[in-house]
């Protein structure tokens, strides 16, 4: 399977087209911060090694993380902003805001 597969190309296509829509850029860096709070959780959880007052820890920290972003919104915000901002700078695009209805 190389680059002259139209099922590849497809895809690689539609990866390009969504990489370079401003709402999938920020939806990434959002994702990104959640998915780094959890999955050190996940692996804690999935360990052989149980112990429960450390698990039990590790639930309450990320927990706590995770409501502390959500308190701090508009500078949590502010940061994924700039982290998606420069993400789509090096492509040679723009941040643009969404088509709104009504």
């Amino acid at each position: 399977m190389g680059w002259d597969d139209i099922d590849v190309r497809s895809k690689v296509f539609l990866m390009q087209s969504a990489m370079q829509k401003s709402c999938s850029v920020v939806g990434l860096c959002c994702v990104s911060r959640v998915f780094s709070l959890i999955a050190s959780l996940s692996a804690t959880l999935q360990s052989h090694n149980f112990d429960l007052a450390q698990r039990t820890e590790h639930i309450d920290q990320v927990f706590n993380e995770a409501k502390a972003m959500r308190n701090d919104a508009v500078s949590g915000f502010s940061s994924l902003f700039v982290e998606a901002q420069e993400m789509v700078n090096s492509i040679s695009r723009e941040i643009r805001t969404p088509r709104q209805c009504g």
